[in-house]
């Protein structure tokens, strides 16, 4: 796979701009969220184009602006994961907290769309052209259209990380949760924190971990004074021992997270990714009922590649960055991030781990509000309609309505009401690509007879 990132130095406001080339319609059914519905839409698209420029990956990205401008769009954790099709549902990084999702900042996309009579159409919109449509791309974009390009502002990043890391045991686990949930509050938007539950008989634990992804400062360094103070005493061990943390290059924490969360790119992957009620992370809420279900589930997952993971999510941006935000189809904020995943290597052991997978999912679920449509299974018909609040979809359903009437793009259940369960696993191929696995299971587009596109822009 070949990619190219096409950038241009800061403009006046000193904002860094890439633009996520994604030149062959043809050849995006190789990519993410997209592999389904583009073959279908060709026709005076493809003339001329390069296939190099297809497909831009988060590590392209990262490598490319933040050695050249010091800069980083909002991008995932998954180096080998395109840029795109994470932006369009959502989109959520190590800086979603700090800043907000990736979808928050798109300022343009250029979108190909099929209307009543059957055309392809590209145009380039924004808030102030073609709105609707510029709202419901970001945040359920893979079923309304495709995106070929898109801009998007990008912050600057520090030189630094600050990081810390505790293993505690078990027995305290609740306890753990509990001091997380009321800490969370107290730390800059800048720390990342996030504490994960681990599964297996080593035996299972808890693991604690804060980065600051801003400038140190004297509230970034309280946080870790914080975390010192409850961890350590308690810990069964810690990466940075006798300090609050140690220091890393941004750019090599990046990829060594990125390594570390998404190398195997052969194992089976199962997760479903829930959001808490609005508002539970700046109040230190989390339900007692959630921590005791995680608790118990990853004492009775006998792998220690089962996780329950919990993260503040995203904010609105604020501050400078609320200049470069306009409203999308994205509804959780400053809520829990709830991670519930397992990744394996061994096919035999497919259906014990999926068992344990949907046990714990079903345990989480009663104290969650709602889904993360780019990590989710969609084995139940509802699970795209709750990863929206009820007005936000509500107003989806106008704008596919408008925009899709015949249907085409078909990346979530509410467009097919019908659809069938996704296959339970996925060994090789697409990286991290199991959760659009639904796609595949999902009754066919009408066959329509499709024309050229009227009026396609020139390739660049």
């Amino acid at each position: 796979m070949q990619s190219k990132e096409l950038l241009t130095g800061p403009n006046e406001l000193q904002v860094a701009i890439f633009r996520a080339k994604l030149s062959d319609p043809s050849a995006l059914k190789t990519h993410f969220s997209y592999h389904y519905s583009a073959s279908l839409i060709t026709d005076g698209l493809a003339n001329g184009t390069n296939p190099a420029y297809m497909g831009v990956v988060t590590g392209t990205v990262a490598y490319a602006l933040t050695n050249k401008y010091h800069r980083m769009p909002s991008v995932g954790t998954c180096f080998e994961v395109c840029v795109s099709g994470f932006a369009l549902q959502g989109g959520l990084g190590q800086i979603f907290r700090y800043h907000g999702t990736a979808a928050d900042f798109i300022q343009s996309m250029d979108v190909v769309t099929v209307g009543a009579d059957k055309k392809a159409v590209r145009q380039t919109i924004s808030a102030n052209s073609e709105p609707d449509l510029f709202w419901g791309m970001r945040g359920a974009g893979g079923s309304l259209g495709v995106a070929i390009e898109y801009s998007t502002y990008a912050f600057a990043v520090p030189d630094n990380v600050q990081s810390a890391a505790y293993t505690l045991a078990i027995a305290i686990a609740e306890e753990a949760l509990t001091w997380y949930a009321g800490v969370v509050p107290t730390c800059p938007r800048s720390v990342y924190a996030a504490a994960t539950v681990i599964g297996g008989g080593q035996p299972a634990s808890v693991f604690l971990s804060f980065y600051n992804l801003g400038p140190q400062t004297t509230a970034t360094e309280a946080s870790f004074q914080a975390l010192t103070t409850y961890a350590a005493p308690r810990a069964l061990n810690n990466s940075q021992p006798g300090q609050p943390y140690v220091t890393q290059d941004y750019l090599d924490f990046t990829a060594a997270d990125s390594i570390g969360e998404c190398d195997n790119t052969t194992a089976a992957t199962y997760w479903n990714t829930y959001f808490t009620a609005n508002g539970t992370s700046t109040t230190g809420t989390l339900p007692l009922g959630i921590i005791q279900a995680t608790v118990a589930q990853a004492k009775a997952n006998p792998y220690d590649t089962f996780a329950i993971g919990f993260a503040a999510g995203p904010s609105l941006p604020q501050g400078k960055d609320a200049r470069y935000f306009t409203p999308n189809a994205w509804s959780f904020r400053d809520s829990y991030y709830v991670f519930v995943g397992d990744t394996w290597d061994i096919p035999a052991n497919d259906a014990d781990h999926i068992s344990h997978m949907k046990a714990a999912s079903a345990a989480i679920k009663p104290y969650v509000a709602g889904n993360y449509i780019n990590q989710l299974m969609m084995e139940d018909p509802n699970d795209a309609v709750n990863s929206y609040e009820a007005g936000i979809f509500s107003r989806l359903e106008g704008v596919k309505a408008a925009y899709d009437p015949n249907n085409l793009f078909r990346d979530l259940h509410y467009v097919h009401p019908s659809a069938q369960r996704p296959k339970d696993i996925f060994h090789g191929g697409i990286p991290d690509a199991l959760p659009f696995a639904a796609a595949d299971a999902m009754a066919p587009a009408p066959d329509l007879a499709m024309s050229g596109a009227e009026a396609p822009q020139p390739m660049q």
